[in-house]
């Protein structure tokens, strides 16, 4: 009796370890003919490949049937080149330094009663002719020195509420003058500001002309269509990525730099509703 299970358990354990060891073998003839398949079939470029080889869209050809629209909002611009200026200069038209302010008029401090930063000034004497722009006068720019630079995000974001000149100031000289007694202005910290107070740079204009850009409130109505549904429209035509038409369109539409005049450029959004002029 002893014998008889002694063998039917050796027969189990053989023929348990007969399939393990076919299954073993089947399992590594499939591997090895997988290995060999792959090895014959082309390889698939990657997506670093594809994307070098992507080919770009031309924003041009996308915008060509609201070629007209977008021309008739053209508005001439000022293009800004900023230059070191070896010496401040009260009546240059710069970013930073100290302001051209007289001493007979209080300085802009901010709702905490500290001191605003000189942001940027334009003589408009020196600029060239510009359209809708008076051709004197000094125009100024003062921030604020804490997170947003002045900005009021506090309470509603709308424009009114955005516009108070709480902390910050944009004032306008009609006829400064060269000979008036100016004001002793501290220069505040540069850490906190966006420049370096103490090295102002010189405005040089260049005069020209461009057209609404993506980001302005109006754009959509300029345009006659959204933008986006102008991108799709033109990648479900050609069969391209409406992503890499988004892409053309943003950078061919981006008006963003120092400028005077022209149309403004937003990091997030246009803070204006469509009603507002």
């Amino acid at each position: 009796m002893k014998t008889s299970n002694a063998v039917l358990l050796s027969t189990v354990i053989t023929l348990a370890l007969v399939a393990v060891l076919g299954g073993l073998m089947l399992g590594g003839f499939w591997w090895l003919k997988r290995t060999m398949q792959g090895a014959l079939e082309p390889v698939a470029p990657s997506s670093s490949t594809a994307s070098a080889a992507r080919v770009p869209v031309p924003a041009d050809a996308v915008l060509a049937p609201y070629r007209q629209r977008l021309e008739a909002t053209r508005k001439p611009v000022a293009q800004l080149r900023l230059q070191p200026m070896a010496q401040d200069d009260r009546l240059a038209s710069k970013v930073g330094g100290r302001p051209y302010w007289t001493a007979d008029q209080a300085y802009p401090h901010d709702a905490h009663g500290q001191p605003l930063a000189l942001l940027a000034q334009v003589n408009l004497a020196t600029l060239p002719p510009l359209r809708g722009y008076p051709t004197h006068g000094m125009l100024q720019f003062f921030i604020g020195s804490d997170d947003f630079y002045g900005a009021n995000f506090d309470g509603a974001s709308d424009l009114a509420a955005l516009s108070a000149q709480r902390n910050f100031r944009v004032v306008y000289w009609l006829r400064p003058d060269a000979s008036a007694r100016q004001a002793a202005v501290r220069l505040p910290a540069g850490d906190a500001l966006p420049f370096d107070p103490a090295h102002p740079r010189a405005m040089h204009f260049a005069v020209g002309a461009e057209t609404i850009g993506r980001s302005d409130v109006h754009f959509a109505q300029a345009l006659g269509r959204p933008l986006d549904a102008v991108a799709a429209a033109y990648a479900t035509r050609h069969a391209l990525p409406q992503d890499d038409v988004d892409e053309a369109l943003y950078a061919a539409l981006n008006h963003s730099g120092h400028k005077l005049g022209g149309y403004p450029e937003f990091t997030q959004e246009d803070p204006r509703i469509a009603q507002d002029a």
